[in-house]
């Protein structure tokens, strides 16, 4: 995915889609913004002509809508490591996590950067006006869809039935993987009150 901010200036709405976030099939549940509904989940050529740099939309941020899918630190580099390690055990998990250096956040990968980087300019968190939590994106959805028509008259389609699944599992985490990642994305779990499920503790 070449970009992370979009910009839609005839319906006043912008779009933080940050790497690691996003669920299957989103980007045909939103093609009706761009004006094509052939979009599929891996054609992005529609969206790159409303592809804006990060300071562009701190500029306009006070003319639009900002809209962002968040995800929880823990579940969202579980889902990375899954994607890229077939030995998916506790030690494995480990080790990937402990590879991940502090001082280069920034800029080894877009997927490790925290959240808050993408939402951060001018020494300020810029506050979306509404955030998506990946964790429980139906219902936030819904709500998203809403928004979206009541404020661009644009009927967004619903995402397709699972479109996503946590990776938060008792059989991946031990507790120095969870204080690992703790410490690497404190940003995050501060600045949006991120926590560890109990549910998945093992």
């Amino acid at each position: 995915m070449p970009s992370v901010y979009f910009d839609f200036p005839d319906h006043q709405l912008a779009f933080s889609l940050i790497p690691g976030c996003l669920p299957s099939g989103l980007l045909a549940s939103l093609a009706p913004l761009t004006g094509s509904d052939d979009q599929t989940e891996k054609d992005w050529g529609a969206w790159e002509k409303f592809a804006v740099a990060k300071t562009d939309l701190l500029e306009r941020k006070h003319d639009r809508k900002i809209f962002a899918i968040l995800r929880n630190p823990w579940d969202r580099i579980a889902a990375l490591f899954s994607d890229q390690d077939n030995n998916q055990t506790p030690n494995e998990f480990f080790s990937f996590v402990s590879k991940i250096a502090p001082d280069s956040l920034a800029t080894d990968s877009d997927y490790l950067a925290p959240q808050t980087q993408f939402l951060t300019g001018k020494g300020q968190l810029m506050i979306p006006d509404m955030t998506l939590r990946f964790e429980r994106l139906n219902d936030d959805f819904k709500l998203f869809q809403s928004a979206i028509l009541e404020n661009a008259g644009i009927e967004i389609h619903d995402l397709p039935p699972q479109t996503f699944q946590s990776q938060l599992t008792p059989t991946i985490y031990e507790r120095r993987t969870r204080v690992a990642i703790r410490q690497l994305y404190a940003s995050d779990i501060q600045g949006f009150h991120y926590h560890f499920p109990a549910a998945s503790l093992a």
